[in-house]
């Protein structure tokens, strides 16, 4: 999913696949937290994550930055206009693998740091508790070359020594997600304490 298919669409799973939006409102159409919420039975939320951008980054999906910031401002107000206490942590994507770090993979590198700084700029002035918004730094706490799928292979046909070749420079091997849970624990915990 990107922003769009939370934000602006009624379904779709970005790859092309039918998937409904549970917290699109068909009647405002829009993206509603409380039509989410009353949809599914809930009665509150403590803490919400909004793990979005690693797609947003990479696939083009809006012509402007703007696009972007207007529809998650839209998504934390819209959770807010629910409960105005409920905690807000947004992520700030996981890096791209930096083995074989060339091509597709370097302008990745370069299109996650660009939304990093864009969501922490935007959002920097409600960070750290300040409208119950926080900034994870999800990307400090994964390893960019060795969390990541790989496997050996030999350098090329005439030689016998091995290189360790990433098979996926996007999504993280099991190390890497138990990486990726300790600062969404930590954060829980952290903002248990508060209450």
């Amino acid at each position: 999913y990107t922003y769009t298919h939370y934000a602006e669409v009624t379904s779709s799973d970005g790859e092309g696949n039918a998937a409904t939006n549970a917290f699109w409102n068909p009647t405002t159409l829009s993206f509603d937290f409380s039509y989410y919420m009353s949809q599914h039975g809930y009665s509150s939320a403590d803490v919400v994550f909004i793990n979005l951008g690693t797609n947003d980054y990479i696939r083009g999906t809006h012509k402007t930055d703007g696009e972007v910031l207007e529809a998650w401002t839209a998504i934390v107000n819209s959770i807010h206009s629910y409960d105005s206490n409920i905690k807000i942590v947004l992520w700030l994507c996981p890096p791209a693998c930096l083995r074989n770090g060339i091509g597709a993979v370097q302008i990745s590198i370069v299109c996650q740091y660009n939304m990093r700084k864009l969501i922490t700029n935007n959002f920097r002035c409600l960070a750290w508790g300040e409208n119950d918004i926080w900034i994870m730094p999800s990307h400090l706490c994964i390893d960019p070359i060795y969390d990541f799928p790989s496997h050996v292979i030999a350098k090329d046909d005439y030689n016998i020594e091995t290189i360790v070749e990433a098979t996926d420079t996007t999504h993280l091997n099991d190390n890497g997600y138990h990486h990726l849970a300790n600062p969404i624990i930590a954060m829980i915990k952290y903002l248990g304490s508060l209450s």
